[in-house]
This record gives structure tokens, sequence and C-alpha cells, in this order.
């Protein structure tokens, strides 16, 4: 063999073993590089998630999550942004949803899973450690399923409740109060002083209101839509009774005529800016008052709902993780849902933030109770005396239904047949959809 064959064939020996190992460094650099999850949250938790993230980062240096804030933007409009984007992803079988990780509120999951837009987790689940779901509440558990497989890890949960307080509003001491008692009670203190508001609660023409208005059903002994009969319960006697009596407290000056334009910040901020005798909200609520109004904070009071009779039932929210079907990020997903539903995570959410652990023993941890010495009873609440929304694929249109009548015959002075008849229309228009599918 000549020289110059020689020196060709060590040539090109060294070129591949200059590619073999530049392919080995780009395999090794491909494998290394870290993660990115994408998730939308809204902007008022935001600082709650920066510190939990940042957390779960440091235990895991190879995933990055990559969170997008939502300003001024409503549940509702959460929903939507999720909605189109597994509606874009399914149109083509390479495309990608927009977030690898999905933020769910109680009431979205069948909707999600329904149209394909989530994973199912029941193999992750099997599989895990660190993810029992006996440590849950069970009604948060079942709100995660969809046709018998799980789609939504409960991340936190909450409950409607009645805060007031005690330097304003004298109460029963029986732990249960009466709609008739509430309204008696808040009359009188109205006029013995110079109040802001008597009462306030969620009145706009958004989810909230169809929350809000479920409890006041499940108080007055009625249902929105029966889950084992498929019943609407919209136009019976106690359906109308709930209107009605929310009708009258803005007609009687109970509660201000503007109630019907406030949303959950707004029935905190006007709670927080003047002398208001009580109000409708989120255990959240109590943590926001502590930081800005220690002074207030002394005197407010956390009770059930008021009910016609015995405790009342307020209106199970709750918030879980879930993954999108599409992810290109499969494992490093489900390693972020076992960390942001985790004890550790759940227990540090629920100090800086007010919102409830959907792990049961955390309403017995000891810091937690320190911070939040109801929250025993509240589980008890919980487990015992809380009404759920209709799970259904329709869901959203089924709210809007109801958001629709219930604002029409809160705003301005409408007659009883009105309210009667708007009700009606209501119950139809959910039977129509109900039967459609």
């Amino acid at each position: 063999m000549s020289k110059a064959i020689r020196r060709r064939t060590r040539t090109f020996q060294f070129l591949w073993l200059l590619l073999v190992l530049q392919l080995i460094a780009l395999i090794f650099w491909w494998s290394t590089w870290p993660v990115t999850l994408s998730l939308r949250i809204p902007s008022v938790e935001a600082a709650y998630w920066s510190e939990l993230i940042e957390d779960f980062e440091a235990q895991n240096p190879g995933i990055h999550i990559a969170y997008r804030v939502d300003n001024d933007y409503t549940t509702d409009n959460l929903r939507a942004i999720y909605a189109d984007s597994f509606e874009s992803a399914a149109q083509s079988e390479t495309a990608r949803s927009r977030y690898d990780l999905v933020y769910i509120d109680i009431v979205w999951l069948e909707q999600f899973a329904a149209a394909g837009g989530l994973r199912d987790l029941s193999q992750d689940i099997s599989r895990s450690d660190s993810v029992d779901l006996a440590a849950f509440l069970p009604s948060e558990v079942e709100a995660g399923k969809h046709r018998g497989n799980f789609y939504r890890l409960p991340m936190h949960t909450d409950l409607g409740l009645l805060f007031y307080r005690q330097d304003l509003l004298s109460l029963p001491p029986a732990e249960s109060i009466s709609f008739e008692q509430l309204q008696t009670a808040i009359a009188a203190a109205q006029q013995a002083q110079s109040l802001s508001a008597g009462y306030l609660w969620q009145g706009r023409q958004y989810e909230g209101l169809a929350v809000m208005f479920s409890e006041v059903l499940a108080g007055f002994g009625g249902f929105w839509l029966d889950a084992e009969t498929g019943e609407v319960g919209l136009d019976q006697p106690a359906a109308i009774q709930a209107a009605t009596w929310l009708q009258a407290l803005i007609r009687q000056g109970i509660s201000p005529r503007d109630v019907t334009s406030d949303d959950e910040e707004a029935t905190l901020s006007r709670f927080l800016a003047g002398k208001v005798a009580a109000m409708r909200g989120w255990h959240y609520f109590q943590k926001r008052i502590q930081a800005s109004q220690p002074a207030v904070a002394a005197q407010l009071r956390v009770r059930p709902v008021p009910s016609q009779g015995g405790i009342g039932e307020g209106c199970q929210g709750g918030w879980g993780l879930g993954i999108a079907s599409n992810t290109a990020h499969p494992k490093a997903a489900w390693r972020a849902l076992e960390y942001l539903t985790s004890a550790a995570a759940q227990k540090k959410l629920a100090l800086a933030s007010g919102y409830l652990p959907s792990r049961t023993a955390l309403f017995n941890d000891a810091d937690l109770v320190q911070a939040y010495p109801e929250l025993p009873q509240i589980l008890d609440w919980l487990q015992t005396r809380s009404v759920l929304r209709p799970q259904s694929p329709h869901y959203s249109a089924l709210s809007e239904v109801l958001q629709d009548h219930l604002s029409r015959i809160l705003v301005g002075a409408r007659s009883q047949t009105f309210i009667q008849t708007e009700m009606q229309e209501a119950a139809a228009q959910t039977r129509a959809l109900l039967k459609a599918g």
C-alpha cells in the first residue's frame, strides 16, 4: 500500500472517529438538556406558583416549568383557552397542545377528558410510590375520573363559607343558621349602626353566580341536576325559593343593588374597604384579610352557609392538575404532578395562600391548624355538608343558561311570576341541552 493511500486511510479514520465523537457529544447534550413544561395559571396565584416551581426545579434540575400568567382573566376565560388549545391540537396527529400541564377546575374535567385533551393517568398512578389516592378527599378523587379512568390529580380544594364580623353582627350561637335568621340579624345590624353593606356575595353574571346559587339551592332542599336520574330541578319550588331569596336580599337592601356586578375579588375588596357585616366567600379570603387588615381579621368568624334547616351545604370548588394527551414530555409532566400535589407542596401552598388542601391529613396538620384553627371543622363540612355542581361534558353551557336567567331575575324589581317564568325557561333550556348531547 502506498504512503498516499495510507495517509488518506488515516485521515478518513480520523474524520470518522471525530464524527462519532461529535454524535456522542450531541446525544449526551440532548439527553441532559432541560425539559421545558408549559403551564397557564391565573395572575392572582402567580406568587404561590413561583415558589412551588422553584422548589420543584431545585429537586429536578433536568425539568423546567415555564408558566404563563393570565392578567384579569376569569376562570371562564382560562377554560376557553385550554379548550381552544385542545381543539387546535386535535386537528392534526402531529400537532401538540400549547400546554403540557393543565390546571383544571373541578367542573372542567368531563369536558376536557371527553374531548380527548387529557392523558389518562391511571397507569402513572398505579406505578407511583408517592401518589396514594386514599390520601385525598374522596370527592376530589371522584372529580378526577372520567368513565372509570383518572385524568386529574387534586391540588387544592375549596368550600363556600359564610364570613361575618362579630363586632358588627350578632348571630345565634348554633353552628347552623337559617336564611331568615341571617336576614333578620343583618337588618338589625343595619338599623343599629352605619354599615357600608350588610351581606355581600357573587352576583355578577359569571361562573361564581352559578356556584353561589348552587349552595343556596341546596339550602332550600333543591338540586340543579340529579346525577343518577338526570332530572333537572331548576323549575321546582326549591329553585324558585332560592332565586326569590336572593332577589329579596337586593330589594330589601340587605345586599347592595350593585352586588350584581361583584365577583370574588370585588366581594373581598368591598369587605376590606368598609364596614360590612357578612359575606359569602372562599377560605382564602381569610388569609387575605389577615394579611391586609389584622384588626378586622381578629373579629372575623367563619360558619357554614345558611340553610332553611340544619347546617348549610357550601359549594365545593377545587383545582387539580392534568397532563395534555399529546405532550412531548409525559414522564417529566408526571414528575411535576407528583410534586405539585404532594403533601409538602399542598402544605406550603395552604400556608401561603389560604387555599384548602385536598389531602385529608393536612386538615389536622399542627402548623396548618395553628394558622387556621377552623380546618378540622371545615374538613367535616367538606365530607358531610357540601354540594357539587353537575359533572357533565356540557357543563359550561349548562352554567351559562343558569347564569343568564338568574341575572335577569336579580337585575331590577321582578315579580314572583317573572321569577317563576325565568326558572322554568332555565329548566327547559337545560333539558334541551342534555337531550341534544
